[in-house]
């Protein structure tokens, strides 16, 4: 966020600054993505403590491996559904990247 100005990341409720009355999130949004009901800007959201712990979950989950990451904890519901989570939202962003790489080839011809 260091490369945006103060007034641009307050445009896009930016959740380490002071959120203003009249702000909507101006951030941009993949291809016809609805804007989510929590308008706070992502780079905030991707940092918080649940999220970067359902990354790390879908990282052991996506090896094999996430009974070694869980260490004889419970793999609870919620677990489960934020790995679940961050596969579809991985598979969102591969979709997209490959919609481009494909327009692109598309382009050049």
């Amino acid at each position: 966020m260091a490369t945006l100005s103060a007034d641009e990341r307050r445009g896009w409720n930016c959740g380490w600054l002071p959120r203003s009355p009249d702000a909507g999130a101006d951030y941009p949004l993949p291809d016809a993505a609805p804007r989510p009901a929590d308008d706070t800007c992502p780079g905030y959201l991707i940092v918080l403590p649940p999220v970067l712990e359902a990354q790390e979950a879908h990282l052991w989950w996506d090896k094999g491996q996430l009974a070694v990451w869980l260490a004889g904890r419970s793999r609870s519901p919620w677990l489960t559904l934020a790995v679940d989570l961050v596969a579809g939202a991985r598979a969102d962003v591969e979709m997209a990247e490959e919609r481009e790489r494909e327009m692109a080839r598309q382009n050049r011809r």
